[in-house]
């Protein structure tokens, strides 16, 4: 089976981080520059790993997810999209995707656009090394606010954890959090301030 990463033959060693098994990697790309055939992997890797949590949730999220993929207004807006994939055969394993936002007062920050895992791939650390990079990649851009709605308690826990992890190598003082439901929606919207230490987060 030919994967979409085939299409463009990009230029992994400038792109490329060494996820939690050095068997996969993580390619930063702007989302503009995705082929179709990447965008229905992507897609298609959403569509399996919320298929457990039931219709509504799993359209909320594709259909979201879709119009993000399909709208030039949208995705002019939108940060990078991180492609999780396996060094070998250049499959897909997973995606994140990074949205710059301007809040009130002028407060720059990224909103967690969407991000999944195949659930064939799932429990290996390519979440953990995803939201990693991306929290790594909002900071060094001066972005101190991060959003993200899930229904998914991993998610929230894992960038805690990430968060906890850059506290302990003094890359940052500390960081605050605020939870706030989403009205007839099932996720709930998770806002964190992170205050920026005077230490760098090493890159994996």
């Amino acid at each position: 089976m030919a994967h979409a990463l085939r299409e463009r033959s990009p230029d992994l060693g400038s792109a490329l981080f060494l996820s939690a098994r050095r068997e996969t990697g993580i390619l930063r790309m702007q989302t503009t520059d995705l082929t179709k055939a990447q965008r229905t992997e992507v897609a298609g890797i959403a569509f399996r790993a919320f298929s457990h949590y039931g219709d509504a949730a799993r359209m909320n999220v594709c259909e979201d997810l879709s119009a993000m993929l399909s709208s030039p207004a949208r995705l002019q807006v939108s940060g990078p999209m991180y492609l999780a994939f396996d060094r070998s055969t250049l499959r897909i394993l997973g995606f994140a995707v990074n949205s710059q936002l301007q809040l009130a007062r002028g407060t720059a920050a990224v909103e967690f656009a969407g991000d999944a895992i195949d659930p064939d791939f799932q429990g290996i650390g390519l979440y953990s090394s995803l939201t990693r990079i991306r929290i790594m990649d909002a900071m060094e851009a001066g972005r101190m606010r991060i959003l993200f709605a899930t229904i998914n308690p991993i998610v929230e826990g894992t960038v805690i954890r990430c968060l906890e992890r850059f506290r302990g190598q003094g890359a940052i003082l500390d960081f605050e959090t605020s939870v706030v439901p989403l009205g007839h929606r099932p996720e709930t919207l998770t806002e964190i301030s992170i205050i920026k230490g005077a230490g760098r987060v090493r890159r994996p």
